[in-house]
């Protein structure tokens, strides 16, 4: 309880893991705190946000934390491509991408993660068609940039 204070009163919100080693005598010491950014965790953590920063919203957030890339590219240059797909991802499928996983994109086996969010009203026709159309679309993107 006391980590989860200390990271909050610097201004983290969401899911974390602590790493503990013993000591000879039984008594456990924290190694490090992992803040969780990919999976399930960081898209229910994008959604709360929203509906606390915009509420009468609601969102869909669907994370994509192994996306291929067809070649090594440089962290600034996939910013660049990404900040273009955001656009096209707005315009043709009314939804926002945000960029979660930069770093390894340089690999020898390179990819990188997004979160794909669609705001809903309880009139959406299709469940996850925004979504799926969005996916497919940065899914054939990623494999030519």
């Amino acid at each position: 309880v006391l980590v989860g204070e200390a990271i909050m009163a610097i201004g983290y919100r969401g899911w974390f893991d602590i790493d503990f080693v013993a000591g000879r005598d039984g008594v456990l010491f924290p190694t490090e705190i992992n803040a969780r950014r990919t999976g399930p965790t960081i898209a229910h953590s994008i959604r709360e946000r929203l509906r606390h920063t915009r509420p009468g919203r609601d969102y869909r957030v669907r994370t994509l934390d192994l996306l291929p890339l067809n070649r090594p590219i440089p962290e600034d240059e996939l910013y660049a491509k990404l900040k273009d797909m955001t656009v096209v991802l707005r315009e043709t499928c009314a939804v926002d991408m945000l960029p979660t996983l930069f770093t390894a994109s340089e690999d020898d086996a390179p990819y990188f993660g997004v979160a794909l969010i669609e705001s809903v009203t309880p009139e959406s026709a299709l469940p996850f068609g925004a979504l799926d159309d969005a996916e497919s679309v940065l899914r054939s993107s990623a494999l030519a940039f």
